[in-house]
């Protein structure tokens, strides 16, 4: 009887709409060093400053089911020792479904590195990270909507499978502002403004291919870096992107990135040249419906838009 009564009140409670779903509280990441080692959900309580901390990452996580909130909070160093394991947030290979999002990462070697597979890093901005803002590994990893600026390399996928990078700001890297290497296959660049990367060096570049294949780099904006986009490996595409007012090339395609595909791209005011394929006849690669001005062909010119290989 007394247990019928009371799902009898139960049920006049949810009808009147006053029962409602406690959620868990964020456990709370207050120190450099913290790792986290259960599935939940986190939040930065403090900003955290983890210089001259020693040999360890500012947070790890080595669990499966994590996001991590920054909650408009920096996890920050100034050491830079490549040495040392200094990451500003690791996350370990291994693992699957973890986020983090929504606050600032300074410093260190490696701002973030996510070796995890199907795993997100979103509205942060990562910058001053002496190696490389964020490093992607592990396969179906997503990084959107980040700000990754004066970073050794902006984004690097070393080695990553079937990653989106996606709709952000990669500005201001020493290097490149997205580099694809070791292998990387079937990643996706689209969206991101990629602007003003290695200016410094004269070897920086808005999105660089060095290893990997079936990767696509569509409709980005690669605007005053030294090279916008450079394709060094085989069987890789770019399609409808902006690349404008970079000092030396817009579109480069090496002896060793034949065969690439190149279509549909608006190439305007390079230094060099607009559009630059590195092989005779160009060597198999597919250049249609591009729009530019000046081309180089095997070192070159090839005479234009309306004549030759470069289309």
């Amino acid at each position: 009887m007394k247990q019928q009564f009371l799902l009898m009140i139960l049920g006049f409670m949810m009808a009147a709409g006053t029962v409602q779903t406690v959620r868990a509280v964020p456990a709370e990441v207050t120190a450099c060093g913290q790792v986290l080692a259960a599935s939940g959900e986190y939040v930065l309580a403090n900003n955290l400053n983890c210089s001259g901390t020693g040999d360890y990452n500012g947070v790890t996580i080595i669990a499966s089911s994590v996001t991590l909130h920054l909650a408009g909070r920096t996890v920050a160093s100034t050491d830079c020792d490549l040495e040392r394991n200094l990451s500003g947030i690791f996350v370990a290979g291994g693992l699957t479904d973890v986020k983090i999002d929504g606050g600032a990462v300074s410093g260190f070697n490696n701002g973030i590195v996510l070796s995890s597979s199907n795993s997100v890093v979103e509205g942060v901005t990562v910058s001053r990270a002496c190696q490389f803002g964020i490093a992607v590994q592990g396969s179906n990893n997503v990084v959107r909507t980040n700000t990754i600026t004066a970073n050794g390399d902006g984004v690097a996928l070393s080695p990553a499978v079937d990653a989106r990078v996606a709709s952000n700001n990669l500005s201001g890297n020493n290097r490149a502002g997205v580099v694809i290497s070791d292998t990387s296959a079937g990643n996706i660049i689209e969206d991101n403004v990629l602007n003003n990367n290695g200016a410094d060096s004269d070897e920086g570049y808005g999105v660089a291919i060095f290893s990997g294949s079936g990767n696509t780099v569509r409709r980005n904006a690669a605007d005053r870096n030294d090279f916008g986009i450079r394709i060094s490996s085989p069987g890789n595409q770019a399609n409808n992107n902006t690349v404008s007012g970079n000092s030396q090339l817009g579109i480069w395609v090496s002896t060793g990135g034949v065969p690439a595909s190149v279509r549909r791209n608006s190439v305007f005011g390079n230094g060099l040249s607009d559009m630059f394929d590195e092989s005779a006849a160009c060597g198999g690669n597919l250049w249609r419906g591009n729009r530019f001005m000046t081309d180089l062909v095997n070192g070159a010119p090839n005479g234009g838009p309306d004549l030759g290989c470069l289309r």
